[in-house]
């Protein structure tokens, strides 16, 4: 891979050559250009010249000067090259152009890794978590020469609709959520309601998008002397009747009586492809059945030859000998692996509706180390999702599992730990499918972590995996505590829970709203210290100011002393402690967790405490 970057300051230059040196570590090709100032060189020129000859341009510069740079040059998202920008102190990496096919999202992912950049990628499907099938074909060495299909099976998966797909190759590894493995017969029979693609060395009709793969290796006999357009048109036309995409095509084979034949020569280079030749004794071994000719034998010393050289290293003889104007041809496929993606591809994200999400925990330590057994799923609280604040027993379970499984948030902080255990994600909204698939491996004996913020039994997924287990063979489900954000947000702010109190997601997403009013009404007329999940969001943004006057409608008093934790346990944690006609108006949103106190909490120093009355009843300053 060729990686070109341009600085346009002296930091830039610097961290363009830092990145430089890591992707050559990587085995990548570089080049570093110094724009602008001392021995400048024009930016443009400088993009003109490597658009088609790099793989990958990177800017170390303001984005609008990436892209005005580009903009001239852009062709489409089959041809152009990835072009990423950095400012020039690392702390922003943005993939602008050809993020799945041209490979920027993954560079620039690879170059905030080195920089330590915030890398903030803008693709739908990364931001959704949905399998992008342009991404996957790049990462397999699969060629997508039509990208129409593209846009259709992406817009149907965003939308959480099914999308089938035929491979003529076998797949190794879980299918990713969505899409729905069909049969050839169910192909030919597609009736356009649902988007299908095909992955496969021919073009079939019924596919709204070919993923080819290159292992087609064409075969070619032919006279001396036969010319290279003698060839060009009878390739084109024999590939035309076999059915087979001229991009599934990756070498060329014949006799090594023909390996300086001119046209032959001539014909792989001009498609870059390989051209291997074998002695007649190396085709004379292949096994199987072929077409023989005694001219042949007698001119060659084997009885056919673009049979036999496509099935060296090939694993089958897919299309027969065909004369075309003199020349033969045959296709011969060779084995090819493909996966399907261990975890669907990272980006930026916004804060999620779901009321698992972002619950923001800490963890509590635990005694001993656990040993995951056959058919079992442990799931797993992380708490905040940072290591020292997660529990010994949890550290060791995720370090132990076959497979880490989880929404993509908390996969991401599990992932600190156990760095290269392959992973399992679903979108928000998609928690039965992850439940079930987590139960559906481990039933197949993997050792399976189902990973949750604080703790899984708190708004997590604990309930649910077992709800569903009845589904599959006996299955074993383990709970791993942590520190739910309740007691977390606590200890952040004092000692605000010492008395009884209770926990109410205020998200309506599975549960009615009147059922949380009902709620939140008769917490406050039983004087409950209360804590408050999923306080408010973009589309909830009054929620807690509703939640606010329940609770005054219910007895307690404006005065009430409340409190607010922000990032529990994460960069940036913020407290404010207040009354609750003030947490009213307070803008909270998914990242908080509220306290509102009962008539006796009070600020003792500087702390929201709730006393429980060890000590005779005296005044506290109730003023925040």
């Amino acid at each position: 891979m060729k990686v070109v970057f341009i600085a346009f300051t002296d930091n830039g230059l610097g961290l363009a050559q830092r990145l430089a040196q890591g992707l050559e570590q990587q085995g990548c090709e570089t080049d570093v250009t110094r724009g602008f100032g001392p021995n400048k060189v024009n930016h443009k020129a400088w993009a003109l010249q490597w658009f088609h000859e790099a793989d990958a341009l990177v800017f170390i510069s303001a984005t609008g000067i990436a892209v005005r740079t580009v903009a001239p040059l852009l062709e489409g998202k089959g041809t152009d090259p990835a072009v990423v920008v950095l400012d020039d102190r690392g702390t922003n990496c943005i993939p602008l152009i050809s993020g799945h096919l041209g490979g920027a999202n993954n560079l620039a992912r690879t170059l905030s890794d080195f920089c330590g950049a915030r890398c903030v990628v803008t693709t739908a499907s990364d931001v959704n978590r949905v399998f992008a099938v342009d991404s996957w074909a790049k990462s397999q060495g699969v060629r997508v020469p039509e990208t129409t299909g593209i846009k259709m099976i992406t817009s149907a998966l965003l939308k959480g609709e099914p999308v089938g797909c035929f491979s003529a190759f076998e797949i190794d590894g879980i299918v990713p959520p969505g899409i729905k493995m069909i049969s050839y017969e169910d192909l030919l029979a597609n009736d356009g309601s649902i988007p299908v693609f095909h992955i496969g060395c021919r073009t079939l009709n019924n596919a709204d998008l070919d993923l080819v793969v290159p292992a087609a290796v064409l075969g070619i006999g032919c006279r001396k002397g036969t010319s290279c357009q003698a060839i060009e048109e009878g390739s084109a036309l024999f590939l035309e009747q076999a059915g087979i995409h001229p991009a599934a095509v990756c070498g060329v084979a014949s006799i090594d009586l023909k390996a300086n034949e001119p046209g032959l020569v001539q014909f792989a280079a001009n498609h870059k492809l390989p051209f291997e030749t074998y002695s007649a004794e190396v085709l004379n071994a292949q096994e199987g059945e072929f077409s023989s000719s005694e001219f042949v034998t007698d001119v060659t010393g084997t009885n056919c030859v673009c049979e036999r050289a496509a099935c060296v290293n090939s694993k089958y003889l897919l299309t027969k000998k065909t004369v075309i104007n003199g020349i033969t041809f045959a296709i011969a496929i060779k084995d090819f692996s493909l996966m399907w993606p261990e975890v669907l591809s990272c980006g930026a994200f916004a804060p999620s509706e779901d009321p698992e999400d972002l619950e923001m925990l800490n963890a509590t330590p635990a005694a001993e180390e656990p040993t995951l057994g056959e058919s079992e799923l442990i799931v797993v609280g992380l708490g905040p999702g940072d290591p020292a604040f997660m529990s010994q027993e949890a550290v060791a379970a995720l370090q132990d599992a076959d497979v880490l499984c989880g929404y993509h948030v908390y996969v991401d902080l599990a992932k600190a730990v156990a760095p290269d255990t392959p992973v399992f994600t679903t979108p928000m909204t998609k928690e039965i499918d992850r439940c079930r698939a987590a139960l559906e491996m481990a039933a197949q004996g993997k050792r399976v972590a189902m990973v949750c913020s604080g703790d899984a039994g708190v708004y997590g997924m604990a309930g649910l995996c077992m709800e569903l287990a009845h589904e599959f063979s006996p299955v074993d489900i383990r709970v791993i505590p942590g520190i739910t954000a309740a007691l977390s947000g606590a200890s952040r702010l004092g000692a605000p829970l010492t008395h009884d109190f209770c926990v109410i997601s205020l998200s309506d997403l599975l549960t009615p709203w009147e059922l949380i009013e009902q709620r939140l009404s008769a917490a406050a007329q039983a004087d409950f210290c209360v804590a408050l999940y999923n306080p408010a969001s973009k589309k909830r943004s009054d929620y807690l100011q509703k939640a606010c006057d329940l609770m005054l409608a219910g007895g307690k008093g404006p005065d009430t002393i409340c409190g607010i934790v922000r990032n529990i346990g994460r960069p940036g944690e913020e407290t404010w402690v207040g009354t609750l006609e003030q947490l009213r108006t307070y803008p909270a949103d998914m990242f908080c967790t509220a306290f509102i106190g009962n008539s006796n909490t009070a600020i003792i120093d500087g702390k929201m405490v709730t006393p429980r009355g060890y000590q005779k009843k005296r005044q506290w300053n109730k003023e925040a």
